[in-house]
């Protein structure tokens, strides 16, 4: 699982493989969809309002992100959820989309954190693990 596009090791690990030379493999990469399209998708939304920028970040930066002044912030890579101080932002979720266990959630921060909480863990749960992804976005002034 992952999203070769975006913060993804599968190509490098399969790199780092092929330099030993102990095996020989052609890769390929097969274009598709992403997971943040997928994410769009699911939630049926734009990533960005009109005009504005996105910014693609991981969990670990996420603060960085919105400390530098971000609005449309993407976010990857979630070890865990950390969102104190944005409970009026706005959050669409989405865990293992795609799959089976697929969950989403959406709404302002602090009324669906619980939610989301308890979604993340009901997928890893139901599929082992859990891949996550979400748009937050700041409220407009």
């Amino acid at each position: 699982m992952g999203d070769p596009a975006f913060y993804d090791s599968t190509l490098r690990i399969v790199d780092a493989v092929l330099e030993r030379g102990a095996v020989a493999a052609d890769v390929v990469v097969v274009p598709g969809i992403s997971s943040l399209q997928l994410l769009a998708a699911a939630h049926r939304i734009v990533l960005h309002e009109v005009g504005q920028p996105i910014t693609v970040t991981t969990g670990r930066r996420l603060r960085e992100a919105v400390d530098a002044g971000a609005d449309n912030v993407l976010v990857m890579l979630n070890a865990s959820l950390e969102l104190a101080g944005l409970e009026d932002w706005t959050i669409w979720w989405a865990a293992n989309l795609a799959a089976p266990s697929e969950r989403l959630v959406a709404g302002r921060v602090g009324d669906v954190l619980d939610e989301v909480l308890a979604a993340r863990a009901a997928a890893r749960a139901e599929a082992g693990w859990v891949m996550d992804a979400y748009l937050l976005r700041r409220p407009v002034a």
